[in-house]
């Protein structure tokens, strides 16, 4: 019996960005009848966009007749929150349409849990704006304050990999390289186990006063001793510097948000206050609540996400403003 043709074309890419720094991504195409073009950016980890919820996204993608291309974030598997961050987003949507990884010069975006507020922000330089036409958020932050409030709840019961995330970018205290590098390791092995019972702080090349200076910062953060970490001052100049709040000006494209009803990272509250300044910023957008996510179902997949009326009108929002997009362009 003949094999069937196979049903994508998969490539890496390495292109120059404006800022004369390198974007690395993988593009994957239909064999034919592309119909659009899907930019899929990844959240905090260091693995990226390598998880399987991500390929079945992306298969899916592909059986509907969409280019998908998966850039590296270098500074977000770094779990990196800041405003450079943004810039680096906005350097890879413009090379991407410079090198010609479009369908009639737009792109659409499909943006995952920390990566949202730096999406819509690129988006909105008017440089780019009129070249994205749709963007989907799963799970996006939008008031870091609050989030921090959660997570540092005596009420809340806390996810210590995002307690320490938000606690490395926000420290106050200036920590060594070595000791930077010990507390992303440690990272890395709260993102399946949620306890820093199991974590050996002995394995790290620390000197005494690293040591002790890692333990303590550690169990600051398992206690919750927000005030021994980091200044009230600083969560605020933390919130003001990625608010979404006055950003959105040239913000052309259609939004839609997908948000966990019983997320514990991302509360139900961020989502709703995002589509409310989108409302009021005038931009088509949509937000379903489903229970169906959760920042902490890791295995989740496309097909799984697809249940439901609710969740069903929200893609077909987000595939009919790619398509309006696509005919307006042509």
């Amino acid at each position: 019996m003949r094999r069937s043709a196979k049903p994508s074309v998969m490539s890496h890419h390495k292109i120059l960005q404006a800022n004369g720094s390198e974007l690395l991504f993988e593009e994957v195409s239909p064999q034919k009848n592309k119909i659009g073009t899907i930019v899929f950016t990844h959240g905090l980890s260091e693995n990226g966009y390598h998880d399987k919820m991500t390929y079945q996204l992306v298969s899916a993608l592909l059986s509907i007749g969409y280019q998908v291309i998966l850039p590296r974030y270098n500074r977000l598997c770094d779990y990196e929150i800041s405003p450079t961050v943004g810039d680096d987003f906005l350097q890879s949507f413009q090379a991407l349409l410079q090198h010609g990884f479009s369908t009639h010069n737009t792109i659409s975006i499909f943006a995952v849990s920390f990566s949202g507020p730096y999406v819509l922000k690129a988006a909105s330089d008017p440089r780019i704006a009129h070249s994205i036409s749709a963007i989907l958020l799963l799970g996006p932050p939008f008031s870091y304050k609050s989030i921090i409030a959660n997570q540092f709840s005596d009420t809340h019961k806390p996810n210590l990999f995002v307690r320490l995330i938000l606690t490395i970018n926000l420290q106050t205290c200036e920590l060594s390289e070595a000791v930077k590098l010990a507390a992303k390791r440690i990272i890395v092995q709260l993102s399946t186990v949620n306890s820093l019972e199991n974590v050996d702080r002995n394995t790290f090349d620390l000197n005494h006063e690293e040591t002790l200076l890692l333990n303590n910062f550690l169990d600051n953060l398992e206690n919750g001793n927000v005030k021994q970490i980091f200044s009230e001052q600083k969560i605020n100049d933390f919130d003001r510097d990625l608010s979404l709040s006055n950003s959105l000006k040239y913000l052309q494209a259609s939004v839609a948000i997908i948000q966990g009803a019983d997320d514990h990272v991302i509360p139900v509250s961020e989502g709703k206050a995002l589509y409310q300044l989108l409302i009021n910023n005038h931009i088509k957008a949509c937000l379903t609540i489903t229970p169906l996510i959760s920042h902490v179902r890791h295995k989740l997949s496309f097909h799984y996400l697809m249940k439901g009326n609710e969740m069903l009108n929200t893609f077909c929002f987000y595939f009919k403003a790619i398509n309006r997009r696509a005919k307006n362009n042509e």
